[in-house]
């Protein structure tokens, strides 16, 4: 497939700013879930690893949690 030359550099740009406006936002919405994570670890001293992209996990007796499997469960084990 030939494409003209045009087309390929106004491709290039779009993908080149598209990238330089999303780039910097997912890099501050994982940096503030890793910290919240981080957070969790401290305030409670269970252990708890980040992982990019997918999720923060707290170690429990039976292996890794989700975060957020792990605080539902918690919630709904105290309502009983």
């Amino acid at each position: 497939m030939n494409l003209p030359k045009d087309l390929l550099i106004v491709a290039c740009i779009t993908i080149a700013v598209l990238l330089a406006v999303f780039a910097p936002i997912a890099a501050l919405i994982e940096f503030s879930e890793w910290r919240a994570c981080a957070n969790y670890q401290a305030m409670t001293g269970k252990a708890t690893k980040r992982i990019t992209l997918d999720a923060c996990y707290v170690q429990t007796d039976s292996g890794w949690q989700r975060w957020d499997e792990y605080k539902a469960r918690a919630v709904a084990s105290r309502l009983q």
